[in-house]
């Protein structure tokens, strides 16, 4: 009798437990599903949104505005008569030697400004010339490093180097700074 009383216990546990199990499972799923449903239904906008591609007039409008605007850009430093010229430094941060090249790491502080940057190094009657890229930085404008091969230096020894810069109306040098190329 007292087994009978176990195993009918022991069912009625297992069954209780199963039904528990079984509506927690479909809970789960019906909040799941709800919060799938909210979730489309707080981004309205992105169903319905109207914009469209520009028209073939609107494009052309766009254009033409946007080349008046490069039109303006390159004719405004030749405008400017040559007393408005703006004065820049420009500072050598490092030259770096490996094997085979010498890297000129340099920058114009207070200039936000795309332009150019001349490289001159001098010994003697020799000089070797590099133009690189400048471009504006968040603070600054820095010169693109120049990657100049050790083979186009005639010998070794003590280079004059100095970097000028050259922005529409800004333009600018760096101090000369002694170069040993080892």
């Amino acid at each position: 009798m007292i087994k009978n009383i176990t195993k009918k216990s022991l069912i009625i546990t297992a069954v209780t437990l199963l039904v528990v199990a079984g509506f927690g499972v479909w809970y789960t799923r019906q909040n799941n599903q709800s919060s799938d449903a909210n979730d489309t239904q707080t981004t309205p906008a992105a169903e319905t949104n109207d914009a469209k591609p520009p028209t073939e007039e609107e494009q052309k409008s766009g254009d033409r505005k946007k080349e008046e605007i490069v039109k303006e850009n390159e004719n405004t430093p030749a405008t400017q008569p040559s007393n408005n010229t703006q004065n820049a430094t420009v500072i050598i941060t490092g030259v770096d030697q490996s094997s085979n090249t010498i890297q000129i790491r340099s920058f114009v502080p207070n200039v936000l400004r795309d332009g150019t940057c001349t490289f001159k190094l001098t010994k003697g009657s020799t000089t070797i010339t590099k133009q690189m890229p400048a471009y504006a930085d968040a603070s600054a404008t820095v010169c693109t490093n120049p990657q100049i091969s050790r083979s186009e230096f005639s010998s070794g020894g003590s280079w004059n180097l100095v970097i000028t810069f050259e922005s529409g109306n800004i333009k600018g040098q760096s101090e000369t700074k002694a170069v040993v190329i080892e």
